[in-house]
């Protein structure tokens, strides 16, 4: 159900709680790195996730779990993005960096062991000129 503004009143009312509480800049942050790193798919892991918990008895059935995680999750990844934009994008970056640079430093690409040695060196010599 959408207000003609293209939220729903839970995504609304998810957003004023967002910005009225604390803590929940780190929440839009990891939320950010989250969707970042798995390359935009962490609301449909979260329906996964939630879908395998439901094959247990009682409940609901796996279908409708995974819907209801996957539309939780879009509906608090909107909310993040909305309450916090920037801290939200900047998760997403480095969430969708972080797998680049670590490959970079395990396989030895571009020289990226050696770099980050010597940058990190310089660091602690007091300069990173």
């Amino acid at each position: 159900m959408s207000n003609g503004q293209g939220q729903d009143p839970s995504v609304r009312d998810l957003i004023r709680q967002m910005r009225e509480s604390r803590g929940t800049r780190i929440g839009a942050a990891a939320r950010g790195v989250g969707q970042g790193f798995t390359v935009g798919l962490s609301d449909e892991a979260m329906g996964v996730i939630r879908g395998v918990g439901a094959l247990w008895p009682g409940g609901m059935t796996p279908g409708e779990a995974y819907t209801a995680g996957t539309e939780g999750a879009r509906a608090r990844n909107l909310a993040s993005r909305e309450a916090f934009p920037w801290t939200y994008g900047a998760g997403e970056v480095a969430g969708a960096v972080a797998p680049m640079v670590g490959a970079a430093l395990m396989t030895g690409g571009p020289g990226g062991a050696a770099v980050a040695g010597s940058t990190g060196a310089r660091i602690l010599a007091g300069g990173a000129s």
